[in-house]
């Protein structure tokens, strides 16, 4: 998996940007979104209590007026989320989630209205703060629906996998704590191999680099192949079926021979299978990369 991240539901705020009369922004009302999970703290108060903080990142950012794209977490050079938001509460499920959110568009309803002069008119001030406050959230309940609709492959809760990999060259080998897609791309001009062990075999094969054993026993499902030279990666699924990797997209068959090389300048081990080496480079339909609100 490329995104390894936990998966969780989070309440978000919408935020409104203003020009006139002068430059400020609103949180207009807030929605459930699926996010991935990057970081949580920990706050410890004197009196005993727990602060706890968690910084998200939404599937979906918006871009420009009413359109929102499909993103991922970035990073800056020191390791900073460019893209992360901080939220108080996290959730497993969409249900517990709303309950906040409606909590939440509650608070901001009942703050307008205490600002209500109160006079002859004070009934149909409040009347029109609910109102417009309705509509708005009508319109971004929407987002909240497509949202929900284009993230299906998020899946919350799903099962953590190391990320990990173990490397060599033959020689010397070494256990890098980076996701097997980073190094790929690292080493897509040289010729490697990738093997897929269980996670029991992987266990072992560190015990066995420890201990100094020969670990060619290890070396029985082999799972991508790179040659350089043709700017290729050949990917092993099962039943001896074959895809291949051509500029970080899966393609079905190609016009040449894929000449498998003689001999590899690194050898990987991983316990990521041809599943999914498959996800990581689907290619996300172009119908939910953008999400565009009309209203």
């Amino acid at each position: 998996m490329k995104n390894n991240y936990p998966i969780k539901y989070a309440v978000i705020p919408i935020i409104e940007q203003y020009h006139y009369p002068y430059e400020s922004e609103e949180t207009v009302c807030y929605i459930v979104s699926k996010c991935y999970l990057v970081a949580e703290t920990k706050k410890y108060n004197q009196n005993g209590s727990v602060d706890k903080k968690y910084q998200v990142v939404c599937p979906y950012t918006e871009k420009e007026f009413d359109i929102w794209n499909r993103v991922e977490p970035s990073y800056n050079f020191d390791g900073t989320c460019l893209n992360g938001l901080i939220v108080d509460a996290i959730y497993n499920n969409y249900e517990d989630a709303k309950k906040d959110k409606d909590d939440k568009n509650h608070e901001i309803v009942n703050k307008k209205i205490s600002c209500v002069r109160v006079n002859n008119k004070m009934e149909s001030n409040i009347k029109k703060i609910k109102d417009e406050f309705n509509e708005k959230l009508s319109f971004y309940d929407k987002l909240e629906s497509l949202i929900e609709a284009n993230t299906e492959d998020l899946i919350v809760n799903a099962e953590f996998k190391e990320r990990s990999v173990i490397y060599g060259d033959n020689k010397e080998y070494c256990k890098y704590n980076s996701s097997l897609y980073h190094l790929i791309k690292l080493f897509e001009n040289n010729t490697f191999i990738v093997y897929n062990l269980s996670s029991s075999e992987y266990l072992e094969l560190q015990t066995s680099l420890h201990e100094g054993k020969d670990i060619h026993k290890f070396n029985h499902t082999p799972l991508l192949i790179n040659n350089p030279s043709l700017r290729l990666t050949k990917i092993l699924l099962p039943d001896n079926k074959e895809k291949y990797l051509a500029n970080g997209n899966i393609i079905d068959s190609i016009d040449l021979d894929f000449i498998s090389p003689s001999q590899y300048s690194a050898v990987f081990y991983t316990i990521e299978d041809y599943q999914d080496i498959i996800n990581t480079y689907k290619k996300i339909d172009d119908k939910v990369k953008v999400i565009k609100l009309n209203g």
